[in-house]
């Protein structure tokens, strides 16, 4: 069964505006040794993180990402959730000199986007711990961009951010949500088993629970993440909760169970991302997936984009995409 036809991006406006939205280095190592017998060895040198807020000069993040693509009059569906940046992610650059931000990206129709937001671009936001940008560009649609430190729990984020652009660089408009960040180096991996246990969710639903096409924030959803270091395993799960868009502004007062989604992803210790199916839980139905990595020291915050596009636990189609941030 297909989704509901949309018109022409007001909808995906709407959740634009209304939600959330690396250096490293090591340490000299110590020296060791003796007068004699077999050498003290050299202690492995501890890695050292600069927070995101103390970061300085030219920055090339790397960003996991997903989006929903919404061509005009067409039917909007999930679309990808990355890390690195493949070609339908976003290359998200900071510029010190100008303070700049330069996002590039494509959309799944295959139309280039390319734009910078700087100072003069700011506008005012409600949403907390966030700068909004909007900028008109050679077609004249308005794009945005935002960028949001995520609470978790009873503190900010101190290595993730969260992104939010909005665009339409080619026949549909494409709203995507990116996690950046300080990450955390490879060699830095924890000795045991670790459980996140404060999350921040940004995303948007669409959905047929009530007949036509319903729009949902997910910023009340909440999440599971376990990271195993000895077998590289990562397991996710997501439990899905919108409140509706109101035509008049605002978030509707009601909370819709959209049910669980979950997936396992493996690292190797090779590559600095996860990444894996999304499954819609208990019956592991393939309908998406989702990617993203470890940020600051022995990965005290991760982050995750994700996005699907099925059933509901009610059967009724969806298709949904945000970043979960965490922090053990």
């Amino acid at each position: 069964m297909r989704m509901a036809k949309l018109a022409a991006g007001a909808a995906i406006a709407l959740a634009l505006a209304a939600c959330g939205g690396g250096g490293s280095g090591s340490s000299p190592p110590s020296t060791g040794g003796g007068g004699g017998g077999t050498p003290t060895p050299t202690p492995t040198p501890t890695a050292s993180y600069q927070t995101f807020a103390q970061l300085t000069g030219n920055q090339a993040f790397n960003a996991a990402c997903a989006g929903i693509y919404n061509q005009q009059l067409g039917v909007p569906s999930a679309g990808y959730a990355r890390y690195p940046n493949p070609p339908q992610a976003l290359a998200i650059d900071f510029t010190s000199a100008s303070s700049e931000w330069r996002v590039i990206g494509r959309s799944p129709d295959g139309g280039e986007f390319n734009n910078t937001f700087g100072p003069a671009d700011v506008i005012s936001t409600s949403l907390a711990n966030t700068t909004a940008y909007r900028k008109v560009d050679a077609n004249g649609f308005p794009t945005r961009f935002q960028i949001t430190q995520p609470t978790l729990g009873s503190t900010l984020a101190e290595y993730a951010r969260v992104v939010r652009t909005l665009a339409r660089p080619g026949t549909g408009i494409t709203d995507w949500a990116c996690a950046i960040g300080v990450p955390t180096l490879l060699t830095d991996r924890p000795g045991a088993a670790v459980t996140y246990t404060d999350f921040a969710a940004i995303g948007t639903v669409f959905s047929q629970a009530y007949g036509g096409t319903g729009q949902y924030d997910i910023s009340e959803s909440t999440a599971t993440l376990t990271a195993n270091p000895v077998n590289g395993q990562i397991r996710v799960t997501v439990t899905l909760v919108g409140r509706a868009f109101l035509a008049g502004g605002g978030l509707s007062d009601t909370r819709t169970q959209f049910g669980q989604f979950g997936g396992d992803a493996g690292i190797d210790g090779s590559v600095q991302s996860f990444g894996a199916p999304l499954n819609r839980l208990p019956d592991n139905s393939v309908g998406g997936d989702f990617s993203g990595w470890f940020f600051g020291p022995q990965g005290r915050e991760a982050a995750f984009a994700f996005q699907y596009t099925g059933p509901d636990a009610n059967q009724n189609n969806m298709v949904f995409s945000g970043v979960i941030s965490a922090r053990r």
